[in-house]
């Protein structure tokens, strides 16, 4: 395994740790910040959404960075705020 590709696993598995909790942080604040306190059904559903858009980023994480460098059309950094809108 070259450095770039153990480099690109390391990021894929750090992102992959902790992207679910980022997302329901990110979508728990927009909501309780909008509408006040949030319920458990919308906390159920933003933790489904949540769970989804981890799934969707680490997927493109691995498209993307697995791609060779010259090829890549979008960044990590991208398909992070990109992963937002799931939630």
């Amino acid at each position: 395994m070259t450095t770039y590709e153990s480099a690109s696993k390391d990021l894929i598995d750090a992102v992959d740790q902790v992207a679910n909790d980022w997302l329901v942080r990110i979508a728990t604040n927009v909501c309780r910040n909008h509408f006040g306190p949030v319920s458990e059904e919308l906390t159920s559903s933003i933790q489904t959404a949540a769970h989804e858009g981890r799934a969707w980023i680490v997927m493109q994480l691995r498209e993307v960075l697995g791609a060779d460098v010259d090829a890549q059309a979008e960044n990590p950094l991208q398909i992070l705020q990109i992963g937002r809108a799931h939630v």
